[in-house]
């Protein structure tokens, strides 16, 4: 999605007040909209949480 001309996306990521981690990526190419999103009450595995909000594909 990152080399895709045609893309924008966003990422938000933080700890709610009980503790729960979040990590958000959303992405359009201006018909399609995807929001995909990872959450923990430990910390995220960055490595192994990227490689799934990474792995989304548009049409």
């Amino acid at each position: 999605m990152k080399n895709k001309e045609a893309t924008r996306g966003v990422i938000d990521y933080w700890e709610d007040k009980d503790g729960v981690s979040y990590k958000i990526k959303g992405w359009t190419d201006g018909k399609y909209i995807a929001v995909m999103y990872a959450y923990a009450k430990t910390e995220l595995p960055d490595t192994k949480v990227n490689v799934f909000l990474d792995g989304l594909v548009l049409p």
